[in-house]
């Protein structure tokens, strides 16, 4: 009985020095893709030019520009000294709880959303940061598989290795898509309540807050009739609450 349970505490020891070192290795591979490789994609300069980018109208053919439709409309910069506290307070409530707590990425939501995908047998959820959000929406994320959901992580580890959660926070905030060709809170206060994002009450800007995920569904403006916009303003106020 002794020697099996001598063997049993070998057998658990060594299982326990594996598991750690196979922990080690994987967080210095992070760290190497993370710190030591160098990534174009998240330098100040390209993002500032994704932010920047216009609205453009082309010819049938869809190569040759016309010429750009509202730019000052459809896409107004916000930096972060401009976004209103109740906006942060509102969009931190709706989408990341953690937000300034984590490093990009959220392994307890991770866990949950892997396991609602199982029972689902199908990508149902992605456990996703404001940060993975932030690369999703700035580097234009290809599909809902797998390998594309562990690009988007470690984007997410490379712009907060980078940037301040208060950086990454003002590029969400300009780059969350709103209605037609309009992305960000500039261009949402503007469009649902014709106001800057200072003048918004909290209520206006939970609002906000809350339609990032599925603006069409919580937008009012783009529905058919009357029934249907009435019940897209009964989901954003439950949302907004």
């Amino acid at each position: 009985m002794c020697r099996l349970f001598r063997f049993v505490l070998k057998i658990s020891v060594l299982i326990a020095i594996f598991i750690s070192l196979t922990a080690a290795v994987a967080l210095a591979w992070v760290y190497y893709l993370v710190v030591m490789v160098p990534c174009s994609e998240t330098t100040p300069e390209r993002i500032a030019a994704i932010l920047g980018r216009e609205s453009p109208i082309y010819y049938r053919d869809g190569q040759e520009k016309v010429g750009v439709l509202f730019q000052d409309i459809h896409r107004q910069y916000v930096s972060y000294a401009q976004i209103p506290p109740l906006f942060v307070q509102a969009i931190i409530a709706a989408e990341d709880g953690e937000f300034f707590h984590h490093y990009g990425i959220h392994l307890p939501g991770i866990a949950r959303a892997l396991v609602a995908n199982y029972k689902a047998g199908r990508i149902v959820q992605g456990g996703s940061t404001i940060t993975q959000q932030t690369a999703k929406n700035l580097f234009n994320r290809e599909g809902r598989t797998y390998q594309e959901k562990l690009k988007e992580m470690l984007l997410a580890l490379r712009l907060e290795h980078r940037f301040s959660k208060e950086e990454i926070l003002e590029f969400y905030s300009n780059q969350f898509y709103v209605s037609g060709t309009g992305h960000g809170l500039g261009v949402a206060a503007r469009y649902y309540f014709d106001k800057k994002p200072d003048e918004l009450s909290l209520l206006e800007a939970a609002f906000i807050a809350g339609s990032v995920k599925q603006p069409n569904l919580y937008n009012p403006f783009i529905k058919r009739d009357r029934e249907a916009a009435g019940r897209a303003k009964r989901l954003a106020e439950g949302r907004a609450h």
